[in-house]
């Protein structure tokens, strides 16, 4: 083994430790937090809920009473903005968007699928590296010190 790739690996080893040693602090004290404010996060959820009925209802009243009189402005607080819904079949759009030239996207993940599984004209294949770390950094340099032992 290198000595770069040696030195290197007991960086991370190191930076492993102390991330996990940090990332248990933290999740030790967020688990005493949520503990501690558990009432609190019930009676949110519970308001959340009142608030979301609330806002729903309003919305159905003032939605009926724009129906009825065509005022945009039904109540105090409430406004009524009137979109356009728009209805199509989507292979009848998809089919005037090929056309047209026009509104069309590429779904790279399905098209890369399809690339590495079949070969596609204007596609190129070729390796890529990718370099994986032993997550138990500790036992593999103290195998490989095992290992220089007895070579």
């Amino acid at each position: 083994m290198s000595d770069e790739i040696r030195a290197q690996a007991l960086v991370v080893a190191e930076a492993r430790e102390e991330y996990m040693r940090l990332r248990t602090q933290y999740t030790d004290s967020h688990d005493a937090w949520v503990e501690t404010t558990k009432e609190l996060h019930t009676l949110v959820k519970d308001a959340e809920g009142i608030q979301g009925t609330a806002e729903a209802t309003l919305k159905d009243i003032a939605l009926a009473a724009y129906l009825e009189s065509q005022d945009k402005r039904p109540g105090p607080g409430v406004e009524i903005k009137v979109g356009t819904k728009l209805t199509y079949e989507p292979e009848e759009a998809f089919a005037w968007a090929k056309e047209h030239g026009l509104a069309l996207m590429l779904n790279v993940r399905s098209f890369e699928a399809l690339a590495k599984a079949n070969p596609i004209p204007c596609v190129t294949s070729e390796p890529e590296p990718k370099t994986t770390i032993s997550t138990d950094l500790r036992k593999a340099l103290k195998t490989e010190d095992d290992k220089s032992l007895w070579s």
